[in-house]
């Protein structure tokens, strides 16, 4: 299985810490858009949770992003960190919706 992140830096034949400045772009994330829109994707930290549906890229990142739209006070990293026990590697990339 191949995932968002891998699909994403070989279509911009880049790494993943180049993505960041290549996703600031409003033509990139338009392109990555049309690339998502028909694509069945699946979250790879829960196998309870089923098919998701592309529907955008944050301006901000996981380790800037407030999870609960800033009801509890953390960010998304940290709800991933608490729930889940998972330290996001990327958490500076863009979250998608």
């Amino acid at each position: 299985m191949t995932t968002v992140l891998q699909f994403l830096c070989k279509e911009f034949n880049c790494r993943p810490q180049q993505l960041h400045d290549i996703l600031e772009s409003k033509e990139i994330r338009g392109r990555i858009r049309l690339l998502l829109a028909n694509c069945s994707l699946r979250a790879t930290y829960n196998n309870k949770i089923p098919s998701l549906s592309y529907g955008g890229l944050s301006n901000k990142g996981a380790n800037d992003l407030h999870a609960y739209a800033g009801y509890l006070g953390i960010t998304v990293q940290q709800h991933y960190y608490v729930k889940y026990k998972l330290k996001l590697q990327y958490c500076y990339l863009p979250c998608m919706a």
